[in-house]
């Protein structure tokens, strides 16, 4: 099987995510504050929102910076976990599932997804399955420390 782009910057978020579970935690809270008052809202915007709060934070631990690439999957992941409110995030397939790793673009496809897209045929097919597995090893919620 060949490697996409989309591929390499999956096992990047996978690193970030295991390694700063508080950011899933404040990207899941949001996500679900904000769906019990909106049909619709951008997962850029709550990442903006998340990028603010920790720049508000005054911890020698907390120089990180999250990575826009990321976002995309931060969504996924969120609607995989809630499917019920899948519909709050617009997503489409993500250019990087049809670009070469070399980061050569190809033709990327600009229709909307569903819930189901992740894990049906095609590009972001074993995607829904992969971000799943993150779900499953998550450790217990608690205040970022």
């Amino acid at each position: 099987m060949t490697k996409s782009r989309r591929d390499e910057l999956l096992e990047q978020f996978i690193v970030f995510y295991t390694a700063h579970p508080e950011v899933w935690r404040l990207f899941n809270r949001r996500s679900t504050e904000l769906s019990n008052t909106r049909t619709k809202y951008s997962g850029k915007a709550i990442m903006e929102d998340i990028r603010w709060k920790f720049s508000r934070l005054d911890h020698a631990d907390r120089t990180f910076k999250i990575n826009d690439k990321f976002t995309a999957f931060y969504v996924r992941l969120w609607m995989i976990a809630h499917p019920d409110r899948a519909e709050f995030f617009s997503i489409r397939r993500q250019r990087s599932s049809v670009t070469k790793p070399t980061g050569k673009s190809g033709d990327a496809m600009d229709h909307q997804l569903t819930l189901e897209d992740l894990f049906d045929e095609g590009p972001d097919a074993d995607l829904g399955e992969r971000l799943a597995l993150l779900l499953e090893d998550l450790p217990p919620e608690g205040p970022p420390a």
